[in-house]
């Protein structure tokens, strides 16, 4: 890699279109020697040259001139570079007969040096792109490791290399705008933005994580209907074992299926890991004027097929009460949902929500071996609840989260740890109820009497569907504007079952003078004192 100078900051939509720019170039201008070559190695490379010629000086000119200048003046300068090296290592061979370096293949030889550094990350997780300070050329840096490791906050930075050291910047932009430009790479790169690992979190932007497309399988349909798992691959050739493989990024989307599997192929579809759509791309031996996919045989890089985008199926977002598939051979039901807030539970901190989701299947099953997560609206997700076992086949998870103040859109999922497919449910969240409301919902005053000197019996029901707690500060006196609690109150020691009728015992203050008012809930009783 080429020495990389002063660190420049550019904003990201800069840097975005910069590093795009760029690739586009590479990519055009390797089109077009090849488009020269005689040389080229399959009937298939020779005809998408000759037919996408003009396509390729179109997409040239759209690049913007003071791009096309920058990213000239870089190609000369590495070219440059690769050129005296290649001369030394010449003139040091013992006896070597002298002879001229190709141009051509020497101009070969550099795009593809470039190519890679901008689409695969070298070493330290990083691709490189030119950009200019004046008449400097620079190298900047992008870390795209955690594109394919679903990020939660990752680091864009430019850094400073000298002929003793690197030195990488620490710190680069605030947080959002990165991660957002990151998010947009990702969709860019892939086109299809494709984030080839299994992943508990999502990059955010805005606060809010977002999604990125990953594909965890592909079903061709030909002769016969195959289906594969895809693996991501970094390395410069094709595994061959019997997987399918996708190159993290790349433009058009690239990847090897073996040989066998594509006898006969007229479709192929990548399938996403639950939570992002299945994509559906036709097939042609021929090259298209778009190319959304290219495909090769893992074992005989002389088979190339080309496939362009044909349709979207969205992934599948189950409803409570419905069974979906997980783990492949285990069917699971999520049965009901419950939030609870402090008002119903005293554990439940102030300004928390306890979501229980009552599930049905994978007995005895490790759920964390599942990721059960629970992903809201607003884009916060909690993964780690507190698993309660209810019965044969039912277990309760249980997420504390911060409690809403509107209705939220919201989903749980589980993933298969082979597969690293989702299974999803559609989960209502509403803000869990105050106090005032869950007594005017649930409790029901029967009757008010007295019972002896200072003393009064309160009759009353338990209407709602759970059990209800009461607290001494749910009974209250107010007097002249000011409220204080009793002395003492017989019966709240222990919840009121569902439909249960008590008798509590309440102690009025001994300074009560000239009446007041005892409040429970919304029901309120005039007090006098004789």
């Amino acid at each position: 890699m080429s020495t990389i100078h002063t660190a420049v900051v550019l904003h990201e939509q800069a840097a975005m279109g910069l590093l795009r720019d760029w690739i586009s170039y590479l990519t055009a201008r390797l089109a077009l020697l090849t488009s020269d070559d005689p040389s080229s190695t399959t009937a298939f490379e020779r005809d998408a040259a000759a037919q996408q010629t003009s396509a390729t000086e179109r997409e040239l000119a759209a690049i913007p001139p003071e791009n096309r200048t920058l990213f000239a003046q870089a190609t000369s300068q590495r070219r440059e570079e690769r050129r005296q090296q290649l001369e030394a290592e010449l003139r040091a061979e013992a006896n070597g007969t002298p002879r001229l370096i190709d141009p051509d293949d020497l101009d070969r030889r550099v795009l593809h040096e470039l190519l890679s550094e901008a689409r695969e990350p070298d070493e330290s997780g990083h691709v490189l792109f030119p950009t200019a300070d004046g008449a400097q050329i620079e190298w900047l840096e992008l870390r795209v490791s955690a594109l394919t490791e679903r990020p939660d906050g990752t680091t864009y930075r430019a850094a400073q290399h000298t002929s003793r050291d690197r030195e990488r910047l620490t710190r680069i932009a605030a947080g959002l705008a990165i991660v957002a430009l990151l998010a947009f790479l990702a969709w860019y790169l892939f086109n299809t933005s494709a984030e080839p690992t299994a992943t508990a979190t999502g990059a955010s932007a805005n606060g809010q994580d977002v999604m990125l497309w990953q594909t965890t399988s592909l079903l061709v349909h030909g002769t016969t209907d195959t289906r594969l798992p895809i693996t991501v691959t970094t390395s410069a050739g094709w595994p061959t074992d019997d997987d399918a493989h996708l190159q993290p990024i790349s433009l058009p989307l690239h990847m090897c299926v073996p040989a066998a599997a594509l006898a006969g192929a007229t479709t192929i579809t990548l399938i996403g890991d639950g939570s992002t759509p299945d994509r559906v791309y036709a097939l042609s031996m021929e090259a298209p004027a778009h190319l959304d996919l290219l495909i090769q045989a893992c074992d005989d890089s002389s088979v190339q097929i080309a496939g362009v985008l044909q349709a979207l199926h969205a992934a599948p977002l189950a409803t409570i009460a419905t069974a979906q598939p997980v783990a492949e051979t285990s069917m699971v039901t999520l049965e009901q949902v419950t939030i609870t807030g402090p008002a119903e539970a005293s554990e439940v901190p102030q300004g928390a929500a306890r979501i229980s989701l009552t599930l049905r299947g994978l007995n005895d099953q490790d759920w964390t071996s599942v990721a059960p997560t629970l992903r809201l609206g607003d884009g916060s997700q909690q993964s780690a609840p507190e698993v309660r076992t209810l019965d044969t086949g039912r277990t309760e998870l249980r997420f504390l989260v911060t409690a809403p103040v509107e209705a939220l859109p919201a989903e749980f999922r589980l993933t298969d740890p082979a597969s690293r497919r989702m299974t999803r449910w559609q989960v209502p969240i509403t803000p869990p109820i105050d106090r005032l409301h869950l007594l005017q919902q649930a409790l029901r005053v029967d009757g008010l009497t007295v019972s002896g000197a200072g003393e009064l019996t309160l009759i009353v029901t338990n209407t709602g569907t759970q059990p209800l707690s009461l607290m001494t500060t749910d009974l209250v006196i107010e007097q002249a504007g000011a409220r204080q609690g009793l002395t003492s109150i017989s019966g709240i020691d222990t919840p009121l079952t569902v439909g249960e009728t008590r008798s509590l015992l309440l102690t009025l203050p001994p300074d009560l003078r000239g009446g007041g008012t005892l409040n429970i809930g919304t029901a309120r009783y005039q007090l006098t004192r004789e």
